[in-house]
């Protein structure tokens, strides 16, 4: 009867183990825009193994609340999955654009992104791009738009083209549109009420394959901006963002 009895418990003790294996079993990671979601957030929140499963991504510390935005989206390349982030807070500090592969690899990370944030993809040409949008003010009046141009490939992606595309202060107002974009280059038109430019400027930003980038030799919109920004002398009261780029 001991023996049975000693039979029996062995045979219970193994079924528990393998239907404690099996259950085990049925519930591995996938990594999934949910799941991608979740590190993140948990990594933001502090947690330590999430920060290491995201290899660097989040490097920084930053209330969860504090963030306005953050999407997560997925592309395929050749047949291979990427996902992307996109973080905007309400100190443009912690503002974030990456792109990661099914493996978790960092494939891009950009942290130069300023103000409100909006993320789309276009295809033109071979080239797939993810595009930002961002919308932000200097020196408290003057309100800028600028677009940012990256090309997704399989293993790289580059940031490819990056151009203020539209100026506002209180005189006057400025506008560049893109109108063309191929694999070789990008066209844009220029709208400005100036005696310095012609009413409708046209540019192009011809790809320069060594840099990996689109540039102008005359960059007339940029160039403007800039000369605005400097030019004005109201009184600031919020803090300015410096980009160094």
């Amino acid at each position: 009867m001991k023996n049975h009895t000693k039979l029996f418990l062995a045979s219970l003790f193994l079924f528990t183990l393998i239907a404690c294996k099996e259950k085990v079993e049925e519930n591995p990671f996938v990594f999934n825009g949910e799941s991608f979601l979740k590190l993140v957030q948990n990594s933001i929140k502090g947690d330590e193994e999430s920060k290491k499963t995201l290899k660097g991504l989040i490097t920084f510390d930053a209330a969860l609340s504090s963030f306005n935005k953050i999407e997560v989206d997925s592309l395929e390349i050749n047949n291979s999955n990427y996902y992307t982030l996109l973080l905007e807070n309400q100190n443009p500090v912690y503002n974030l654009f990456a792109i990661v592969d099914k493996d978790l690899n960092l494939i891009l990370k950009d942290e130069s992104l300023n103000g409100y944030l909006n993320l789309n993809f276009k295809k033109s040409g071979s080239r797939i791009f993810a595009v930002i949008t961002e919308d932000f003010s200097s020196k408290d009046v003057l309100k800028l738009k600028r677009v940012t141009y990256y090309s997704l490939e399989e293993y790289a992606s580059n940031l490819v083209f990056r151009q203020f595309t539209e100026f506002k202060s209180p005189q006057k107002e400025a506008q560049q549109v893109i109108s063309v974009i191929s694999d070789t280059a990008i066209v844009t038109n220029i709208f400005y009420p100036s005696t310095k430019l012609k009413k409708d400027t046209r540019d192009v930003f011809s790809f320069d394959v060594g840099m990996v980038y689109y540039k102008s030799n005359n960059n007339f919109f940029d160039s403007l901006i800039y000369r605005e920004i400097r030019s004005y002398s109201g009184t600031i009261v919020n803090p300015q963002i410096i980009d160094s780029l």
